[in-house]
């Protein structure tokens, strides 16, 4: 079988993760056609990313998605922050002035299946999957681009008025068309996992700050309490009673091994397109920008480039101008440094303190004084929104 495609189409988008499948419906919604191909061949099951924030909660209710995420999906509410295992304080999202005071928790998967439902009813538009891009040329007014399938056996070459990279950290986008990716790898590792929530209290996150290191826990899902836990090497596959037992030592808390569903262990790692657009191609989510996961922000930045990127293409098509999409790019770029700069904020304060009385401090000054309104504005993005107005 054949890669049934034309070969002329006004945008290609490449990688049908958050961010592709959000620009796909917004693009459909306005009429706008395009392909959108994904090399793997099935959708993923880990939950990976579970947090989303109130300016994205805002872009699913305006787009009729927000009853269907919401039926698997966890309500937070107040976030909780320890020393140890001893209480030393509350931030309240309530108290933000939005539609939507608070931040959802619900496994990538469900909410990349809810986008790509939607793409196929409402739309009647499929992900190819199973498709690599494998070349890429830039001429003045278009790029052509070949694509193949897994084997390699069969190819077809299309030529695409602009190709939008939402192809991951590893973006082909990027690297065939010669955008630089500057940025390294923080000293700093953690493992996850997610059990049976033992806790209870859904509606609160808890950060326990630690002489040897950061323990944070979410619930999410339906019965679903992540535990993300600092280590000082990199465990990249460990086993969930070491979570266990680690959140035990730290926090008093011991999430049972057996209901363990998810485990992983990763680098921190801070990484920015030198350009979100060159030539032909357009970047956005962690094609254009990486930060660090502390403090869960990475894949809400993915759909307000998303957001931004489906205003402004209307005008770079119908005008037959580069402009928008420059705005995008130097935009965006500003947004996400800002992200990342908070992201690495977040990541030094979950490294080990031996001062006891610096750590408390440190918690005294983010939940107890006035500060702590700022850092409710923070961690939940609403001075990080996209173009678009906030809507209810």
């Amino acid at each position: 079988m054949g890669i049934d495609l034309p070969e002329k189409i006004k945008i290609l988008i490449v990688g049908a993760g958050s961010t592709g499948l959000m620009l796909a419906i917004m693009l459909a919604e306005k009429g706008i056609p395009f392909t959108i191909i994904d090399q793997k061949s099935a959708t993923p099951t880990h939950s990976r990313s579970i947090g989303i924030h109130p300016p994205s909660i805002s872009i699913f209710n305006r787009l009729g998605l927000l009853d269907t995420l919401m039926e698997k999906a966890n309500k937070v509410t107040h976030g909780e922050a320890y020393i140890g295992s001893k209480p030393m304080g509350q931030i309240d999202f309530t108290k933000v002035d939005h539609a939507h005071p608070y931040i959802l928790t619900v496994p990538q998967y469900h909410t990349e299946a809810v986008l790509e439902k939607k793409l196929a009813d409402d739309y009647n538009i499929k992900v190819l999957r199973g498709i690599y891009l494998t070349t890429l040329t830039h001429f003045e007014k278009y790029c052509w681009a070949v694509l193949q399938n897994k084997s390699g056996k069969i190819q077809h070459g299309l030529k695409a008025t602009y190709i939008i990279g939402c192809d991951g950290i590893g973006s082909t986008t990027r690297t065939l068309t010669g955008i630089g990716f500057e940025g390294s790898t923080y000293p700093d590792y953690y493992m996850m996992g997610d059990f049976e929530d033992n806790i209870g209290r859904r509606d609160f996150a808890t950060v326990h700050l630690c002489k040897e290191g950061l323990v944070e826990s979410f619930p999410h899902g339906i019965n679903t309490r992540r535990w993300v836990v600092k280590t000082d090497h990199l465990i990249k596959k460990p086993a969930a009673q070491q979570i266990a037992e680690v959140a035990k030592e730290r926090t008093g808390n011991y999430p049972d091994p057996e209901t363990n569903t998810m485990t992983s262990g990763f680098r921190i790692k801070r990484f920015i397109a030198d350009s979100f657009f060159h030539k032909r191609a357009i970047l956005a989510g962690d094609a254009a920008h990486v930060n660090s996961p502390i403090g869960g922000q990475g894949m809400n930045l993915g759909w307000m480039d998303a957001d931004y990127l489906a205003e402004v293409l209307p005008d770079a098509i119908n005008k037959n101008s580069e402009e928008p999409i420059e705005e995008y790019s130097k935009k965006r770029r500003v947004k996400a440094n800002i992200a990342a700069s908070r992201a690495g904020f977040n990541t030094r304060i979950g490294r080990s303190f031996n001062s006891a009385l610096l750590r408390k401090g440190l918690v005294s000054v983010m939940v107890n004084t006035p500060v702590s309104d700022y850092f409710i504005r923070s961690f939940t993005m609403l001075d990080l929104p996209s173009r678009n107005p906030e809507l209810p």
